[in-house]
C-alpha cells in the first residue's frame, strides 16, 4: 500500500483529485462503481490491499444507503481521515 501524504491539505487534495472524476464517468449503477473503485484504488493507486477492500465492501453492504457510496466514504476515511471521508461524500 502506498503511504498517504503527510499533510492534511495534501491528503484532502489527493481525495478531491481522485474522487471528483468518478461522479462524471461512473455510469451503470453501484455495481459498476464498486468495480471502478477497486480498479482505481486497489490496482492502480494501491491505496488499499485486496483484503482491506473486501472488508470495506462487506461492511458497506451491511450499512443503509447505496453500497458504493458507503464504500467510497470508507476508502477516503482509511486514506485521509474523517475530513477526507466527508469530502469524498460531497464529491460523488
Amino acid at each position: 500500500m502506498s503511504p498517504p501524504p503527510a499533510s492534511m491539505s495534501a491528503r484532502l487534495r489527493e481525495i478531491v483529485v481522485n474522487v471528483s472524476p468518478l461522479g462524471f464517468i461512473s455510469f451503470g449503477g453501484p455495481g459498476v462503481h464498486v468495480v471502478l473503485l477497486r480498479r482505481l484504488f486497489v490496482l492502480e493507486k494501491e491505496w488499499l490491499d485486496a483484503t482491506t477492500f473486501a472488508d470495506l465492501f462487506s461492511l458497506s453492504g451491511a450499512l443503509p444507503g447505496p453500497g458504493s457510496t458507503q464504500l467510497m466514504f470508507s476508502i477516503a476515511l482509511v486514506r485521509g481521515g474523517a475530513a477526507a471521508g466527508v469530502l469524498a461524500l460531497s464529491r460523488i
